[in-house]
């Protein structure tokens, strides 16, 4: 989703927005995910354009950061809970 999202929002012309569609479905079909990312891309278009043209901008919960330590697997366990409550977890390493 990440690279569809850059796709939409990054300017390309037609021909390197084309490559870029291919990588896509390259990455999808090696990793066997099998998603339609024809349809993906025309709904991330569309919610972007809506989105930059509306003064009525969609009412999502803000997200407050939160610095944790990185703990392996006990990490993304604490992640899920986090998020049940608008907050999204900063993982570091203990190495900084």
């Amino acid at each position: 989703m990440s690279m569809i999202h850059r796709l939409v929002s990054v300017p390309l012309s037609s021909s390197n927005f084309r490559e870029e569609v291919s990588v896509i479905k390259y990455l999808d079909e090696i990793n066997d995910l099998n998603l339609d990312i024809d349809s993906l891309i025309q709904k991330k278009r569309t919610t972007f354009v809506l989105d930059s043209t509306t003064t009525n901008k969609r009412n999502l919960p803000k997200k407050k950061w939160i610095k944790l330590p990185f703990l392996g697997r006990m990490s993304s366990a604490i992640s899920r809970v986090l998020k049940r409550f608008n907050f999204r977890p900063d993982f570091y390493t203990g190495c900084q």
